[in-house]
């Protein structure tokens, strides 16, 4: 299982790199980061990656788990490779999503992330300012969230908070998502 694992890996590094990229090993762990995005389908920190991440290679544990950590560990060795057969280029990034322990569910979710654009900006900004500083980012991200929601102001008068927040970050104009995603590309999968 070793030698097929570091194969399909060195597979997916190629081809990351014929785009001018690289490849990210993710693993779906319930010790990991939280996968939230906010609904936004750009990075927050990584705005101009030097090789962006192309392709990611997700490991999901069965019922039982991975059985244990050195049995993840030799798991994530076979993915990232070795001297003569290297794999990702990056990880393992453990993410947490919170129907872990349903591991279809939790693949779901990270498909779905990876459609709506969220996901490569998601790992640009956990590969720019690693799993501590972004559960930091996101509790606080939350936190900001929740007392905006919790505070009694009219919806004419949060509209004009958030204005003024845009102004203040030196934002320009106010950015508005389009209505509906923009057309891509199948996933490679497909």
């Amino acid at each position: 299982a070793r030698e097929w694992l570091g194969g399909y890996a060195a597979r997916i590094r190629r081809l990351a790199e014929a785009d001018g990229g690289v490849a990210a090993l993710v693993v779906l762990h319930e010790a990991g980061v939280e996968l939230n995005a906010f609904g936004v389908p750009t990075a927050f920190f990584a705005h101009a990656p030097q090789a962006p991440i192309t392709q990611v290679v997700v490991l999901v544990a069965g019922p039982q788990g991975f059985g244990s950590e050195a049995a993840l560990e030799r798991f994530e060795g076979a993915l990232l490779g070795e001297a003569e057969t290297p794999g990702c280029h990056e990880g393992p990034f453990r993410l947490f999503v919170p129907a872990a322990g349903r591991a279809n569910a939790a693949l779901g979710d990270v498909f779905l992330s990876a459609d709506r654009r969220q996901l490569l900006p998601f790992l640009e900004d956990l590969r720019r300012v690693g799993a501590r500083g972004h559960s930091e980012w996101i509790d606080e991200l939350r936190g900001a969230l929740l007392a905006f929601a919790a505070c009694p102001l009219s919806l004419q008068q949060r509209l004009d908070r958030l204005g003024d927040l845009e102004a203040a970050l030196g934002a320009g104009e106010p950015r508005r998502p389009a209505p509906h995603p923009p057309a891509m590309p199948p996933p490679a999968w497909a």
